[in-house]
């Protein structure tokens, strides 16, 4: 789920953004400029009832202009406004994640935004609920 996730966000910055390369390792030496990384600094687990587990997951997008912009704090700072519009909504196979908690940041270093989404996993049964089964349709 997690990888669906970061798929359905490299997918949408490529399509918005054809000239950025995107990134998920932060440590890329020799980055293409301009670009963006995608990652997951924090993540949490807790254990709910049912054998339910939850985890948050925090998600950074960091942009990275090149360096010719002449006023890279303004295209910084509309860049991250398009992407807290864009990504109200994330695509994964499960269905929509719904991100919470946005922050931004825009300066002429860099722009970044960062979000929280919440997945609720339940653990696949180790044990088949049927033993077996008789030839006649009967369960042991």
């Amino acid at each position: 789920m997690v990888s669906d996730i970061f798929s359905g966000i490299t997918r949408m910055l490529k399509e918005r953004y054809p000239d950025h390369t995107v990134y998920r390792n932060p440590k890329d030496a020799g980055a293409r400029l301009p670009c963006f990384f995608v990652t997951a600094p924090l993540g949490a687990q807790k254990q709910r009832l049912y054998d339910v587990m939850e985890e948050e997951l925090t998600i950074q997008i960091v942009r990275l202009p090149s360096g010719h912009v002449k006023k890279p704090t303004e295209e910084n700072r509309r860049i991250a406004g398009e992407l807290l519009r864009e990504l109200r909504r994330i695509p994964a196979a499960g269905g929509v994640v719904t991100p919470y908690n946005w922050a931004w940041e825009a300066d002429r270093e860099h722009g970044s935004v960062q979000f929280q989404v919440r997945l609720r996993m339940r653990p696949v049964a180790a044990d088949p609920l049927i033993a077996s089964e008789t030839t006649k349709g009967d369960v042991k």
